[in-house]
């Protein structure tokens, strides 16, 4: 063994990209057919919110339009 002569580490890095963009695909992102069921129960819940607004509004006599700008 000599002294004074200096060890070098080596760095090894993997790559990890592939493994990492399938978990995203399968885990993460919902399939197209769970984003339509939300899209569909976000329309409905609008809708419902909407008409609740105008009941209430209808029942306590007020004329205001709803201030929030709902999008369908």
């Amino acid at each position: 063994m000599k002294v004074g002569r200096k060890q070098r580490r080596v760095i090894v890095m993997y790559d990890c990209s592939k493994e990492l963009e399938k978990f995203y695909r399968k885990k993460v992102v919902l399939s197209a057919k769970e984003q339509n069921e939300l899209r569909e129960k976000r329309k409905l819940n609008i809708k419902r919110l909407k008409e609740g607004l105008s009941e209430y509004n209808s029942e306590k006599n007020k004329d205001a339009d709803c201030k929030i700008k709902l999008d369908n």
